[in-house]
C-alpha cells in the first residue's frame, strides 16, 4: 500500500512538471495568452478660423471742380475705385443706396460741392457702412514744354479726400497731388490726355495709399 501510494506521488509530480514544462513563459497553464491591442493614434482635425467678414464701403459720387470733363476723367476715375476695392476683403455698397443716404442727409448733387464731415457720417449710418470715401478733383494744371529733339505734355493733378470709419469713428479729409508726363520724341506731340490720365492715376494712388481701411 506504501509502495502504491509512493508511487502515484511521484506520478502526480512528474504531470505537474510536464504541465509546466509545456505552458508558454509568462502565462498560466490552462488559459489563453493575452495578446495586447494595437495601439490606436490620436488624429487632431485642423482648426479652421472663421472667415473674416468683408468690410462694406460707401463710395460718394466724385465732384470735379475743374473745366476739364472729357470721358476719359470719369473712366479713371472709375478704374481706380473698382481696381481698390475689386477684393473679396470688401463689399462695395450700390450706387442708389449711397444716393438716398445722401438725399436724407440734405446733400444736393448739383452744388457739385464735396460732402463735409456731417454728411459723410450720416452716409455711414444710413447705408450701414463701415467706411465712406469722398473725393474731389480740385486742380488739372497742364502745360507744355518742347526742346531741340521733343516735346512733352505734363499734368499736375490735385485732389482732396474725406474718409470716414464707423468702428473707429475716425474721419479725415486730406489732399493728394500726382503729376503726369506725356513725352514724344523726335516726332509728334506728346497728347495732353496721356498726361492727365497719368497724374490722376498717380494722384489717386497717393489718397489711397493714406486710407486706414
Amino acid at each position: 500500500m506504501k509502495r502504491v501510494s509512493f508511487s502515484l506521488m511521484v506520478f502526480l509530480m512528474f504531470l505537474v512538471f510536464t504541465v509546466m514544462v509545456c505552458a508558454e513563459p509568462g502565462t498560466t497553464p490552462g488559459t489563453e495568452p493575452v495578446v495586447a491591442a494595437p495601439a490606436t493614434e490620436s488624429i487632431t482635425e485642423p482648426v479652421t478660423e472663421p472667415a473674416a467678414k468683408p468690410m462694406k464701403v460707401a463710395i460718394v459720387p466724385f465732384v470735379n471742380s475743374t473745366t476739364e470733363t472729357r470721358d476719359f476723367v470719369m473712366e479713371t476715375v472709375k478704374k481706380k475705385f473698382d481696381a481698390r476695392f475689386n477684393d473679396k476683403n470688401y463689399v462695395v455698397v450700390p450706387d442708389t443706396s449711397v444716393a438716398e443716404a445722401l438725399a436724407k442727409s440734405g446733400y444736393d448733387p448739383k452744388m457739385m460741392e464735396l460732402v463735409d464731415k456731417e454728411t459723410v457720417v450720416n452716409v455711414a449710418k444710413y447705408t450701414e457702412a463701415d467706411a465712406v470715401v469722398a473725393m474731389e478733383i480740385v486742380l488739372i494744371n497742364n502745360h507744355r514744354s518742347s526742346s531741340l529733339f521733343s516735346t512733352s505734355a505734363k499734368s499736375e493733378v490735385k485732389l482732396r479726400f474725406r474718409t470716414y470709419e464707423t468702428g473707429a469713428n475716425k474721419y479725415s479729409s486730406y489732399q493728394s497731388i500726382g503729376l503726369g508726363v506725356n513725352k514724344a520724341v523726335l516726332i509728334g506731340v506728346g497728347g495732353m490726355g496721356g498726361a492727365i490720365v497719368e497724374g490722376m492715376e498717380r494722384a489717386m494712388d497717393d489718397g489711397f495709399a493714406k486710407f486706414s481701411f
